[in-house]
């Protein structure tokens, strides 16, 4: 390696989601959960009730309420609580201080509102500490478009004696915000620490999207087609990531692969060579091959399939807009809505 050369290695955040529609969460993950949540003991004298009496039970019934826990390895260093209803209600937020600066609360923030989304929310509110409002904390929710709208009608703190004497001069403040303004934000910051991170293992930096008819995209996702055929390609592909689109009806993402190598050859040359590897018969190679010279054989590596397919219409629901899809590759570096769908598309992967 050149003297002076760097290579960025980003940090894959493992992101875990439970309660409404998903599986009851294991107890070791709910416990990272309660770890989180109760950072703020100091703060919130008798949390831990709150948690134990109202969040468990509730996420354990798939009610609406949602938790997300963010993982770095191991270690969890985040984690968010919500209500998911018209009026949301964001419960518990918090991003450990060491990876406060990584851009881990974006992260948090895009993933909660993804959630909240999905039941049609038209506000959301929380209450907070008025030093908090006041503080770091404060400025980055009013980033996203919240709001000081008085007191708050239920002061939490106030019911616990201990903390009498701090709430003249430390009430808690409700806040909150439209939906359509705290979206419009998200958006808009949705890149933030992306360059810094993957979710899940998937949907890193993205070169270009495969489109590939479903019985096919099926093998490649699991392991039982390596080549994939093309009547043209470019070798510049070489090395790319891809992301693998299961067309009609499907229309899904459904994974991810290398761009290993590209051969290229005579039909008869490429089917003696990769017909062990092309998941076709030689009656459907022919037709495809048909009236043509040359084709290329595209073998792929490193796959990623995706644990739950994502439809292109929830992409499209979530940038606002139509997402064109090829007959055969595109570039997505020069296709922006593209590059804004795929975030959403490792935010929606992580809801999963």
């Amino acid at each position: 390696m050149e003297q002076g050369t760097h290579i960025q290695v980003k940090t894959n955040i493992k992101v875990v989601r439970f309660g409404g529609r998903d599986l009851i969460p294991s107890e070791v993950r709910l416990r990272h959960l309660q770890q989180l949540v109760e950072e703020s003991e100091d703060l919130y004298p008798g949390i831990d009730v709150w948690f134990r009496r109202k969040v468990v039970p509730e996420l354990k019934s798939r009610s609406l309420r949602s938790a997300l826990v963010l993982y770095d390895g191991a270690e969890p260093v985040g984690a968010a609580v919500v209500r998911r209803d018209k009026d949301a209600k964001l419960c518990s937020l918090r991003i450990r201080e060491e990876s406060q600066a990584r851009g881990l609360g974006s992260l948090l923030m895009s993933l909660v509102v993804a959630e909240i989304r999905l039941n049609r929310a038209e506000e959301i509110h929380f209450t907070i500490a008025a030093h908090m409002w006041e503080g770091a904390i404060g400025e980055f929710l009013k980033r996203y478009g919240f709001e000081f709208k008085g007191l708050a009608k239920t002061q939490y703190r106030r019911r616990r004696k201990k903390m009498l004497p701090l709430f003249d001069s430390d009430p808690e403040f409700a806040c909150s915000a439209p939906f359509s303004a705290v979206w419009r934000n998200v958006e808009e910051k949705l890149s933030e620490g992306f360059e810094n991170f993957t979710l899940n293992g998937s949907f890193g930096d993205i070169d270009i999207l495969l489109s590939i008819r479903p019985k096919f995209a099926r093998q490649i996702v699991k392991g039982e087609k390596r080549v994939e055929l093309r009547r043209r390609f470019s070798e510049k592909w070489r090395g790319a990531r891809a992301v693998i689109y299961s067309t009609y009806p499907e229309r899904s993402l459904v994974g991810e692969a290398t761009v290993e190598e590209i051969i290229t050859g005579a039909p008869d040359e490429i089917w003696e060579e990769w017909k062990d590897d092309l998941g076709c018969t030689f009656e459907e190679f022919s037709e495809y091959s048909s009236g043509k010279t040359q084709m290329y054989a595209i073998r792929l590596g490193a796959v990623i399939a995706y644990a739950v397919p994502i439809p292109i219409s929830q992409l499209e629901f979530h940038v606002s807009g139509n997402l064109p899809v090829p007959q055969s590759y595109v570039n997505l570096k020069k296709q922006s809505k593209w590059q804004s769908a795929l975030k959403w598309g490792s935010i929606l992967s992580a809801n999963r």
